[in-house]
């Protein structure tokens, strides 16, 4: 039997430039024998929608993987990615969330990875976090941190769905 690798996707609005924030998680094997769990926190505009981006991680360019550049970085292995799970979630047609420049996202990004962490640890899950995030001063503001909190319920129920497989 040939050789395959299978993915669903629910929704082609995915392929659309637009803005989202997305999380992976994949399986990091290293070595022979020890499986690792990783997580990304990511967010985008790019001209390929959200699927763009994912491809542009999981590719071997090294100017844009930067999911696979963190995994070799904190598991100091080279990656051998499995069971790659992906969800995404669109910004609100807030004009803020969707200029050029990444800050208001960049500010989402942040409460809700700091939100999964804190899920990931309350719940005992065997995931690292392998993304980063930069702090920035639109956090504070009302309307991010309702977005940021609408995203956060929805990715931290899949996370968690996931960690109880």
């Amino acid at each position: 039997m040939a050789r395959a690798s299978r993915a669903k996707i629910s929704c082609s609005d995915i392929a659309d430039r637009y803005a989202f924030i997305y999380c992976i998680h994949a399986i990091v094997s290293i070595g022979a024998n020890i499986k690792c769990e990783a997580v990304y926190i990511g967010q985008t505009r790019n001209r390929f929608g959200a699927i763009g981006r994912l491809s542009q991680h999981l590719s071997n360019d090294d100017t844009c993987n930067t999911f696979k550049q963190r995994v070799r970085a904190i598991y100091n292995a080279e990656e051998n990615l499995t069971d790659i799970s992906f969800i995404v979630c669109p910004f609100s047609p807030l004009k803020p969330f969707l200029l050029d420049s990444p800050d208001y996202r960049e500010a989402v990004e942040a409460i809700v990875q700091d939100k999964i962490i804190q899920c990931i640890v309350k719940q005992n899950l065997k995931m690292g976090v392998v993304s980063r995030i930069s702090y920035n001063a639109y956090m504070r503001e009302r309307f991010v941190q309702d977005e940021a909190n609408a995203i956060s319920k929805t990715i931290v129920s899949w996370i968690h769905e996931i960690g109880s497989k």
